[in-house]
């Protein structure tokens, strides 16, 4: 069975991406945290009923993080279960590694990385 949590990355990184200016607005899967409970949940953004909602985050697919990771900045290898990326920067400083439980989570991490160090931000060209 699907599991969308499996796919997007956690709330407190999700939550992270949204205050560094990741776009809100292009649909897909959410955290949503309706007004009478206490608890959050990842929903679709064509099931959620807006008028019971007290907020949402985007909750990025895997897809979509990695439409924003450029290219140069991955050395095209994930470690084991999706547990490190390697890095590397411009300045040809040594790679590092960022760690999560699941793959939506590294690269959500490493996104929040270049976003943080000015190699990525996340305005698009119009052209």
């Amino acid at each position: 069975m699907f599991d969308p949590r499996k796919e997007v990355p956690s709330l407190e990184l999700c939550k992270r991406l949204k205050e560094l200016g990741f776009p809100q607005d292009s649909g897909g899967w959410y955290w949503v945290k309706f007004a009478d409970r206490d608890r959050w949940r990842v929903m679709y953004d064509g099931i959620i009923d807006y008028e019971q909602v007290e907020e949402v985050i985007k909750a990025p697919t895997i897809r979509e993080l990695g439409e924003w990771l450029p290219d140069e900045f991955v050395s095209g290898r994930i470690i084991e279960e999706y547990a490190c990326f390697d890095i590397k920067e411009l300045e040809s400083k040594d790679p590092f590694d960022i760690e999560a439980d699941t793959e939506a989570d590294a690269r959500a991490k490493m996104l929040i990385w270049l976003v943080e160090n000015k190699y990525v931000n996340f305005e698009r060209s119009s052209g």
